[in-house]
């Protein structure tokens, strides 16, 4: 995806409203209503959001309205639960598992890193925390938390 060069805000010229809303980041998840897509276009017109946070779920269409329609450097964040760009991960789990190579955790990041740069995504935000551990009776137990 090519991106257009985005002008600088000068903060001593946002509007109290405009400052307050550069440091929010608000949801384009699942099956928003075209009124909540038009809401957040509109606001990124009057920069008055900083971050919006694009679901796997039409990513690619609304990651191109956001980026059509800010003028201003705006971040955009995603989750990592099945890829970004044009590849699938595996289970960060997996890296944990390895006996923490550090040098394939830094490979991960790095063609992580390229690939969300690569579809416009400048922040990749999830899974936070994936703990796996066996219990007394050598069962696996898995717990995800996400932010």
């Amino acid at each position: 995806m090519k991106f257009a060069k985005k002008k600088e805000l000068v903060f001593e010229e946002l509007t109290l409203e405009q400052k307050l809303g550069m440091v929010l980041c608000t949801n384009l998840t699942a099956e928003p209503t075209d009124e909540g897509i038009e809401r957040i276009l509109q606001m990124i017109r009057e920069h008055r959001l900083g971050a919006v946070y694009v679901g796997t779920k039409r990513r690619e269409e609304f990651l191109k309205l956001v980026h059509e329609t800010a003028d201003y450097p705006i971040i955009t964040a995603t989750g990592n639960e099945v890829g970004v760009g044009p590849h699938i991960y595996p289970c960060v789990r997996a890296l944990g598992a390895s006996g923490y190579d550090e040098e394939a955790a830094y490979t991960f990041g790095k063609i992580l890193g390229h690939d969300a740069r690569a579809v416009g995504i400048n922040t990749v935000n999830s899974p936070v925390v994936d703990i796996s551990n066996v219990n007394m009776r050598g069962e696996l137990s898995i717990e995800v938390q996400h932010n």
